[in-house]
């Protein structure tokens, strides 16, 4: 299977649960008006700003994730470049 494939496949799995998770709250708003409007006016503003910490923190995480493994991609390149300047490994 080719790469292009699996990626679009993988897009179309996204866009499906996307639309899903629409629908359901569309659908509950509907049919408990209730839910909605405590989703948009209510309940929403009291989490603010112990959502955005979460939120800073779960994005600072990741950061820092990623920045450990391109550290260790880094580290892992300099290696084979020296083995090859030293001749040990050709390519």
């Amino acid at each position: 299977m080719s790469a292009r494939l699996r990626l679009f496949g993988l897009a179309g799995v996204v866009a499906l649960l996307h639309a899903l998770g629409w629908g359901l709250y569309l659908w509950y708003s509907r049919h408990t008006p209730t839910l909605g409007l405590a989703l948009t006016g209510g309940v929403l503003p009291s989490f603010q700003q112990a959502g955005s910490t979460i939120g800073a923190s779960i994005s600072g995480a990741f950061l820092l994730l990623i920045g450990l493994l391109n550290l260790f991609v880094l580290a892992d390149i300099v290696r084979m470049w020296r083995a090859m300047k030293t001749g040990r490994r050709d390519r």
